[in-house]
Parts: structure tokens; C-alpha cells; sequence
């Protein structure tokens, strides 16, 4: 689509950023944040602090009480060492090991 009328300025220095919505599942933490602000603050130090919150989260009870199982894995039990990530759905969580 082509404009008919008025001007378009960009300005050289401008930054655009786009926010999936399913990227906000900590937003009762910046409920008294503009979008602006919260992409200034998540990505101020050059990081993404959201993603840095993921990588210091701390194991709780129940997942340390599921590591310390022994699993049965391709016939071999094994014990998990650490979790890597998480992901969670609507009816269970998975774990990268």
C-alpha cells in the first residue's frame, strides 16, 4: 500500500522492537511501565534481562526431589545432573536435561 498524502520522517537513529505476546507472562511485574519503558528497561545493559532472569532461576524442591530419581533411559538409569530449560504446557512440563 502507498501513502497518497502527508510525509514520512524516520529518524537515522530510530529503534523498532516487536513483543510477542506470549513474551509477557511476567507483566505483573511492569504493570506501571509504558511499552517504551519496557523495552528500554529489559534491553538497557545491552541484554535481555527477561532471558538473564531464565538462566539464574533457582531449582525448587519438587524439581531437585524429580533430579535426585533414577530414570530408565534408552535401558540405561541415569540420574538428571541439571536442567536446562523449561517448558511448560497446558497439561505438563517438559525439561531439557
Amino acid at each position: 500500500m502507498e501513502p497518497t498524502t502527508g510525509t514520512v520522517w524516520k529518524h537515522p537513529n530510530m529503534r523498532f522492537a516487536y513483543v510477542a505476546q506470549h513474551a509477557f507472562h511476567h507483566i505483573e511485574q511492569h504493570l506501571d511501565k509504558t511499552p517504551n519503558q519496557y523495552i528500554q528497561w529489559r534491553y538497557a545493559t545491552g541484554e535481555d534481562r527477561e532471558n538473564l532472569v531464565k538462566v539464574n532461576r533457582v531449582v525448587t524442591a519438587e524439581e531437585a526431589a524429580a533430579m535426585e530419581k533414577l530414570v530408565l533411559h534408552d535401558g540405561v538409569k541415569k540420574q538428571v545432573d541439571k536442567l536446562l530449560s523449561r517448558c511448560a504446557r497446558a497439561s505438563h512440563c517438559r525439561f531439557r536435561v
